[in-house]
């Protein structure tokens, strides 16, 4: 699909008489203004929270990249995800602004002197504003719905409740501490400061493109300057909801935008509500909960290349290499692993291999060039990143997650494969027409799921043959698969759907077809109001929480919702961190601390509290996390708490142990004389 940073031809008139050096110099002019007012704005406050995330959102859906807004919510969004964490990379000087405020100043800056700088300025202004159609409320409305189903993300408003939610998951904790230390370093982990007293952080090995995206965000809501621990969580765990509907949003605007269902908003609805369900009711919900959203966000980026392939008429396009280049940066910063699913959609983007679909001018082409060159810099960026894990073997440590649903998977390949196979049938009947292009594509996405089960059986015969056991990223993996299938299988099944109920054009008369398109488009309603709220249940019962007239929740995103209105209400003990770290970091400064919640109600795990305590005081490196696994007592008896203390303290004699006041004096007590008994201390 064609830009729309064309200009029609020029037509005579006194507009056009304009010389082109005045045109730029008014274009330049009116640019610099907007920046300035935009900047202003922002020192001066009316730019602020919600306003300000508003405004951004706002600025990238004006940049013309397409005539229709559902393309521009999926082409604005994937630029958005896959290049904003390049302004991660390096130490810009970006002062008191901030990144956020200087993008968004240079997007309406940039948009300014575009409109400025026409021929027919009025004209160039009434093109930032997309043609609307029903079917293009369908994004807005639905990430509306996720944003009602994620509200326990949203609402918390203290320091003790925000870290009670993101306890629930393990890997929150990780993913905060990068988010913060992009906050405070104003780089990516892997580009900070190495630690004074020595070692490597903990996370300098990590590719970080979801945490550079959400810590854009974090800026955006709350300023470039870091907060304290409880505004710093609230709006971390405020981020990662946004992140979460955005890619929804992105994903459900892509179906909206293919072209054979731009007049079939009945047929569309249905198919948006699904791939919706999937991230918030589905099995993309746990990913939120359990703290892998960085895990999501990589699969709905695969997800959206398949939607920005399809329907993409010329190879050569800089603006959609952009966009796909983009998302594939994203991936391979995100979850590497994915670029395995990743690669082959992207390269059904080339077919057919027809000469017109290549046929461009030589400036586009040194474009595209470069766009390319860029993406295949930043994807090898994140192999050599990942290249410096510390560890053997990485692909067979263990971890915790829910088990992927093998038997959905099975649907997901099969119900896609099935449907590319009829959509190719179609194909050999309208080899000649205009919509051959999509139909080959999507025919050839029947590779998704060949690759994708290829993939999951050649991983499982190599880890059974390492350990005789299926670990952790073999879970992940197989999740991803379903994930990205539930979500690809939408494209060719609208084909199938479509060509199924083709559109009745002819009647005996007048009055007829009045009554029988009222009566279509009654009954069309009726069953996609009744498909759309069955793909709402697919993944079990999805409901408020009805337990009390024995109703309870099935789905997994409705279940979760109800365990993290639980832990806001009733926050764990061990919430009270926040309240404790930076004093005990402060008071101890210099000093290693180790965090031991003893006592406690017991309801998280000893390891975890500790890891959050070098997360909140951004003192997590390598070597303390290793001489943190040796926290280990979960039947909570002083004996189990002092062994664990002298393990640590006989690996790091210059470190401390924190345990509550009233318990230091019994711990010390259990302490040998090899150990420094004066080295265990009151939180």
């Amino acid at each position: 699909m064609a830009t729309t940073f064309d200009e029609s031809p020029a037509i005579s008139g006194p507009g056009n008489q304009t010389p082109r050096w005045m045109r730029l110099a008014r274009g330049s002019i009116v640019g610099l203004a907007l920046a300035l007012l935009l900047v202003l704005a922002r020192e001066s406050g009316l730019l602020e929270g919600n306003v300000m995330f508003g405004a951004f959102a706002l600025a990238v859906l004006a940049i013309p990249t397409s005539r229709q807004l559902s393309r521009r919510v999926l082409l604005g969004t994937c630029l958005a995800f896959g290049w904003i964490p390049l302004l991660w990379w390096w130490p810009l000087p970006v002062g008191d602004l901030g990144r956020g405020t200087l993008l968004l100043a240079l997007m309406v800056g940039g948009l300014g002197g575009w409109v400025g700088a026409g021929r027919r300025p009025w004209l160039r202004c009434a093109r930032l504003v997309p043609r609307l159609a029903l079917i293009d409320t369908f994004p807005f409305v639905l990430a509306a719905f996720s944003a009602v189903v994620l509200h326990p993300w949203l609402r918390a408003k203290s320091g003790t409740a925000a870290l009670s939610l993101l306890m629930g998951g393990w890997d929150h904790v990780s993913h905060f501490s990068m988010v913060y230390m992009i906050r405070q370093g104003g780089v990516t982990v892997d580009m900070a400061t190495s630690p004074e007293s020595g070692g490597a952080w903990q996370f300098s090995v990590y590719p970080q493109s979801f945490h550079a995206v959400t810590a854009t965000i974090v800026e955006l809501l709350t300023g470039p300057r870091v907060g304290d621990l409880t505004t710093e969580l609230n709006v971390f765990c405020q981020a990662i909801a946004i992140v979460t509907v955005c890619f929804v949003a992105m994903l459900v605007a892509g179906i909206c935008a293919l072209p054979l269902l731009r007049r079939r908003p009945a047929i569309a609805l249905p198919l948006c509500t699904f791939v919706t369900a999937v991230f918030i009711f589905g099995p993309g919900s746990n990913a939120i909960n359990e703290g892998f959203v960085n895990f999501s966000f990589a699969c709905a980026l695969v997800a959206a290349i398949a939607l920005l392939v399809v329907p993409m008429a010329r190879v050569l396009s800089p603006l959609h290499l952009a966009v796909t280049g983009g998302a594939v940066v994203g991936i391979a910063n995100g979850w590497i692993l994915l670029l395995v699913l990743a690669a082959p959609v992207a390269l059904i983007g080339l077919y057919p291999l027809s000469r017109n679909r290549w046929s461009t001018s030589r400036g586009r082409t040194l474009v595209s060039g470069v766009i390319i060159a860029i993406v295949f810099a930043c994807v090898v960026r994140a192999a050599v990143v990942v290249s410096y894990i510390p560890v053997d073997n990485v692909l067979l440590l263990q971890g915790g997650m829910t088990p992927p649903n093998i038997g959905l998977t099975l649907v997901a390949v099969f119900g896609c494969l099935a449907s590319c196979i009829v959509v190719g049938m179609r194909f050999s009947r309208v080899s000649r027409c205009r919509t051959s292009g999509p139909i080959l594509r999507v025919r050839l996405l029947v590779v998704l799921p060949l690759v994708g089960m290829l993939g999951a059986v050649c991983f499982a015969a190599w880890q059974l043959s390492q350990g005789r056991i299926l670990t952790y990223y073999f879970m992940k993996y197989i999740t991803g698969v379903e994930i990205i299938l539930l979500v690809v299988m939408m494209i060719p099944l609208a084909y199938v759907v479509t060509h199924w109920m083709p559109t009745q054009r002819s009647f005996e008369n007048r009055n007829s077809a009045v009554r029988r398109r009222v009566g279509r488009v009654a009954s069309a309603s009726v069953c996609s109001f009744a498909l759309v709220v069955s793909a709402t249940q697919v993944f079990g019962f999805a409901a408020p929480d009805l337990t009390a007239i024995k109703l309870p929740p099935t789905a997994p995103g409705a279940l979760n919702r109800v365990s993290q209105n639980a832990r806001i209400a009733d926050p764990f003990t061990e919430s009270n961190l926040v309240e404790k770290a930076s004093r005990l970091n402060q008071q101890y400064s210099g000093h290693t601390v180790f965090f031991f919640s003893f006592p406690s109600d017991r309801r998280v795990h000893p390891g975890l509290v500790a890891q959050w305590y070098f997360s909140l005081t951004s003192t997590w490196k390598g070597t303390n996390n290793e001489v943190a696994g040796n926290i280990d007592f979960l039947d909570y008896t002083p004996a189990e708490v002092a062994s664990s203390a002298r393990r640590i303290l006989t690996a790091r004699p210059d470190a401390y142990v924190a345990v509550a006041a009233d318990q230091v004096g019994l711990i010390r007590g259990w302490m040998p004389s090899s150990v420094p008994a004066d080295h265990v201390v009151a939180w």
